[in-house]
Order: structure tokens, then sequence, then C-alpha cells
């Protein structure tokens, strides 16, 4: 492909801006969301799993006493 082409370039207006910012915005706060949201579920999930570790361990060593 040879040959020239054309670039047209525009102002951006305050309008578009704001509407920019916005756009921008949503996606920041749907991606904080997202992540407090993960943080939320994996803080029982954590607990959890410290939970599962002791019991294991008194079972662990109750059985092995006998």
């Amino acid at each position: 492909m040879r040959g020239t082409h054309r670039i047209y370039v525009r102002r951006v207006g305050p309008f578009e801006i704001i509407l920019w910012v916005v756009i921008i915005g949503a996606i920041l706060m749907a991606i904080g969301g997202l992540l407090l949201g993960f943080f939320l579920i994996a803080i029982p999930f954590m607990a959890a799993l410290i939970v599962i570790g002791i019991v294991s361990a008194v079972v662990r060593g109750y059985f092995h006493r006998q």
C-alpha cells in the first residue's frame, strides 16, 4: 500500500473531556469494587483455613498421643 494517507485531528471539547472522565471513573470504581469484594471474600476464607489448620493440629496431636 503506497501513497499518502490523511489523518484528521480535531480538538476535544469540554463535553468530551467530562465524558472521558466519567467513563474512566466508572471503570476505576468497578475495578475497586471487584477488589473490595475479593478482599471481603478472602477474609472468611483465610479464617476458615486457619481454623482448619488449628483443628488439624489438635486432632493430629490427640490421636498421636494414644
